[in-house]
């Protein structure tokens, strides 16, 4: 049996990292100097300010918010005689600092060799228990899916630029799956398990990012459409070509095989569109098993009323996003079908209400490899970008 878990940003944070889109531009990105005359100096200008309206609004702006934005790029950030070209430069700065902020905080990130087989199994009794954290009959439909007696194979699909979770999960080249043993939380079998696969569909570090909009109906300004559409330049499909990367195949085999699949700080933002499509698809056609997660700030409180609407209509507009034809009573027999959607990775406290909890341990596994530690130490205690009402999504 194989089940994939389908990671974002949220991972990430959920660790201690500081990659929030609002910690790149508070802690880097509008530190540098820019002649405010020139192309760059108005485009910081206009990040600045949509911070300061985001921070009077607290409205949240996410990464797939910064793609969207980036394609709506327009005068006067763009000198009308040359768009294009002004938009590349605007572009390459952006993903030039992006990649220095993140490398910076990948490469202050050790794990400890002894520390590596304890890393690695704790992430997968987390995947494997998942279901004790779940309401009855959605834990009795996870181990259903996922039976006892049947080695457990986890892929995982990461839009993620780093190699944390990589080194996070080394072990997995150095033992067979008959080597790997895991306690059952359900009823105390044993079972195999271990690592196959972990997929960067966004690209990694330096080499190949992939950053973008989804098609090219998402970028405003007509010239700047045709260069793109010339050039091969910022949709994400045209960029994998250019690039040779076997993205969409690879991931859809991923998904096409398993019968469970966990999704945990994903913002499912427009601009990746294709990827919620293929996801929903597998759901929907076959019922496989969804278990969304998001990460959650603070952990063992109740999640409140207008956090858990939040999250239903984040899904809801993604359903529309992927089919715009859809009616609400459509939609929402279809978010039935998908497990624990509401009240997304929660359990009970011991007086039987809903609590917010942490299904992956990120935060010990991030303790443990000394990430809080090492974020503390670069940008002390500022490093923390707004967070919005809606903080329950921390994907961003």
């Amino acid at each position: 049996m194989q089940l994939t878990c389908i990671v974002g940003n949220g991972l990430h944070i959920g660790l201690g990292m500081k990659t929030r889109f609002t910690d790149f531009i508070d802690l880097h990105y509008l530190k540098q100097e820019r002649d405010p005359n020139s192309v760059l100096g108005r485009f910081q200008a206009l990040l600045r300010a949509d911070k300061e309206r985001a921070e009077r609004e607290r409205v949240w702006r996410d990464w797939a918010d910064a793609e969207r934005e980036f394609g709506q790029l327009d005068a006067p950030v763009l000198d009308p005689q040359r768009p294009f070209e002004d938009f590349e430069t605007c572009l390459t700065d952006f993903k030039k600092e992006f990649n220095i902020f993140l490398k910076k905080q990948n490469d202050a990130i050790l794990i400890p060799p002894e520390r590596e087989l304890e890393l690695y199994t704790k992430f997968c009794l987390s995947v494997l228990n998942l279901g004790t954290l779940l309401r009855r009959k959605y834990s009795r439909r996870f181990y259903e899916v996922l039976p006892a007696h049947q080695s457990v194979g986890i892929n995982i699909i990461t839009f993620n630029y780093t190699d944390v979770l990589d080194r996070l999960l080394k072990s997995r080249s150095k033992f067979s799956e008959s080597s790997m043993l895991v306690g059952d939380l359900k009823n105390g079998q044993k079972r195999n398990y271990r690592i196959r696969r972990i997929h960067h569909v966004h690209g990694v570090l330096a080499s190949d990012m992939v950053f973008g909009v989804d098609d090219l109906d998402q970028i405003k300004n007509e010239k700047v459409r045709q260069g793109c559409a010339a050039h091969k330049y910022f949709v994400k499909k045209t960029i994998d070509d250019v690039l040779g990367n076997e993205n969409e195949p690879v991931a859809s085999q991923l998904i096409a095989e398993s019968g469970c699949l966990i999704t945990l700080g994903l913002s499912f933002g427009v601009t990746d569109k294709s990827w919620w499509n293929i996801l929903f698809k597998r759901v929907f056609s076959d019922k496989t098993l969804l278990v969304p997660c998001v990460y959650q700030e603070k952990e063992g409180v109740p999640p409140l009323p207008e956090q858990t609407k939040l999250y239903e209509d984040a899904y809801r507009q993604m359903f529309k996003t992927i089919d715009p034809q859809l009616r609400d009573g459509q939609i929402q027999a279809n978010m039935t079908q998908c497990m624990n959607l509401v009240l997304p990775a929660h359990s009970l406290d011991p007086d039987g209400k809903d609590v917010w909890c942490d299904p992956f341990n990120l935060k010990w596994l991030g303790e443990k490899i000394g990430i809080p530690a090492a974020m503390e130490r670069m940008w002390g205690n500022n490093g923390r970008g707004i967070v919005p009402k809606n903080s329950s999504f921390g994907e961003g």
